[in-house]
């Protein structure tokens, strides 16, 4: 379950002052814990995504979670599309219900890289939801 803090003039480790930011836990098929970090701007009320850690050679899987965002609307969520910049693969991505799940691999090791997130919702004209978070590649 994601847990939420509120702290006005969080500041994160790029451009911006938010408001707040929900942490959703996640666990990589190996039993590996790590988080997705999501953060809300003051500015904008846009949602940015945290950086995220992995090894060159792993494969994770992502959960971005739409259910807040898609809670007080009265279309839902249709489709989505996950793009990594080069070096970075996507092995695939799905959607169930209003959470998409991206699998992500490969990376060199220091580099950092930008992955998009596009959810499609079935209203019309359509809404799309654009997300992007960090994977940064690094040996341990």
């Amino acid at each position: 379950m994601p847990a939420t803090y509120d702290t006005p003039g969080f500041r994160y480790d790029g451009p911006g002052t938010y408001d707040s930011f929900t942490v959703a836990p996640l666990v990589d098929p190996n039993g590996k814990r790590s988080a997705v970090i999501f953060y809300v701007s003051r500015e904008t009320g846009n949602v940015r995504l945290g950086v995220n850690p992995q090894q060159p050679n792993e494969i994770l899987d992502y959960d971005i979670d739409y259910n807040e965002w898609m809670a007080d609307r009265p279309d839902v969520a249709l489709s989505v599309t996950v793009t990594a910049e080069p070096g970075l693969v996507v092995f695939g991505f799905g959607l169930i219900g209003n959470v998409c799940r991206a699998v992500i691999g490969g990376g060199v090791d220091g580099q950092t890289y930008k992955v998009t997130v596009r959810l499609t919702t079935s209203s019309t004209p359509q809404v799309v939801k654009e997300n992007d978070f960090l994977v940064r590649i690094r040996e341990v």
